[in-house]
């Protein structure tokens, strides 16, 4: 449309869009055509600042099915998504693909599934490290009374204090795991960065 024009985006821009949303989002073609219009136009326009348009539709896809989103609470989503990305230096695209990467890691988190991804990207970045390895490292291990009080003891052990407990870790979402960790470790005085390569 001629409205898409002055927005910068072409007819392919927005074809190319409307085929991978077609494909890469399970529910587009059962959508009105005036929010599927929305989708493809927001799906271009998100293309200009690096968010690949089946990236797009795949993010889509899974808040729609993962979270329950309406495709524009989905859209909006993965705009701030992106907008975040973009703040971190990391870029549109891959702060999406990480989300959807998470997500059968996060979407437990039902609602707060975005909130819980979002701090542990930043998390991830000031850390230098991907969000997959912060949500194996503190993730699905310490889901368990086993596993958490099996961290706790291990981590009390090479600290020589009892400042970890099983059950807050248990109980905490992985980026509040983080934090309890920072926060333990500066009570302990030992700087994550010092330790030797078998405590860390």
């Amino acid at each position: 449309s001629l409205a898409n024009l002055s927005l910068g985006v072409s007819f392919e821009d927005v074809a190319g869009a409307t085929t991978a949303l077609a494909s890469g989002f399970s529910q587009f073609v059962a959508l009105s055509p005036a929010v599927q219009e929305s989708l493809t136009t927001d799906a271009a326009l998100l293309q200009k600042v690096g968010l690949n348009t089946a990236t797009s539709a795949a993010t889509i896809n899974e808040l729609n099915r993962s979270l329950g989103q309406t495709p524009q609470e989905a859209m909006r989503t993965t705009k701030s998504l992106a907008a975040l990305g973009i703040e971190l230096g990391i870029g549109a695209d891959q702060i999406n693909q990480n989300f959807v990467q998470s997500l059968p890691t996060l979407r437990v988190y039902g609602d707060r599934a975005v909130e819980v991804f979002r701090r542990l990207q930043v998390q991830a970045r000031e850390a230098g490290v991907s969000v997959a390895s912060l949500t194996s490292t503190f993730g699905e291990q310490l889901n368990t009374f086993e596993g958490s009080a099996r961290a706790a003891g291990r981590l009390n052990a090479v600290l020589g204090t009892d400042l970890f407990s099983s059950t807050e870790l248990l109980l905490a979402t992985e980026s509040e795991r983080i934090d309890i960790m920072r926060e333990r470790l500066a009570m302990s005085g030992v700087e994550f960065a010092n330790l030797g390569k078998f405590q860390q």
